[in-house]
């Protein structure tokens, strides 16, 4: 199974557990545009790549993040605790990954515009605060920190690759960086948001 069929079938299995803890109308009102936006968004990437979908396929992405990140913010007022804003901290450094690596392709690809040049600075500057208030986190366990190592250490490489040179054209070698990081980066993020959740304080 490839990266974007696992992907779907993590975003579908993911929106059923939602649906499963959405409690309050406000909530359940922004999972269904959440859902609405997933369906048209899967269909639009299960075709073949092209650069003229490249602009609407990101605007899709990023509303639908935008409501994504609304909902988990009213999961977390919900919930009110310093944990709670951990969790949503550490699974939120999923997405701002994700939004950074599409930047690095659509760059390489030549169909980045302005737009997506201030999203790309706007999620690096967003990660990066993240994960120093991440690990200065008093309340850290040993596996957190070590985690919070380990995710640094793919940021780093990640980062890396975003350089003007690199990224004004398409580089075999620095596109197999960016994937390989930004999918560590995920798989860590996840590690770290279920730590937090079973974090004894």
């Amino acid at each position: 199974m490839n990266v974007l069929s696992r992907s779907a079938m993590t975003a579908y299995g993911n929106l059923v557990d939602l649906r499963n803890t959405a409690t309050d109308d406000a909530t359940k009102a922004s999972l269904a545009t959440v859902e609405k936006a997933w369906a048209v968004l899967r269909d639009m990437v299960s075709i073949a790549p092209n650069k003229g979908d490249a602009a609407t396929i990101a605007k899709l992405g990023d509303d639908m993040l935008a409501e994504a990140d609304r909902m988990t913010r009213m999961f977390e007022s919900a919930v009110g605790t310093e944990i709670a804003k951990m969790v949503s901290l550490a699974g939120r450094q999923r997405m701002l990954s994700q939004k950074v690596a599409r930047h690095y392709f659509y760059a390489a690809w030549g169909v980045a515009e302005r737009p997506e040049k201030a999203a790309f600075d706007k999620a690096r500057s967003e990660f990066a605060e993240a994960l120093e208030t991440l690990r200065i986190f008093p309340k850290n366990d040993d596996a957190i920190r070590n985690r919070l190592t380990m995710l640094q250490e793919q940021w780093g490489f990640m980062v890396a690759a975003f350089t003007p040179e690199k990224m004004s054209t398409y580089h075999p070698t620095g596109a197999r960086h960016v994937a390989t990081a930004s999918e560590n980066i995920l798989a860590l993020a996840d590690e770290l948001t279920l730590l937090y959740e079973n974090l004894k304080v």
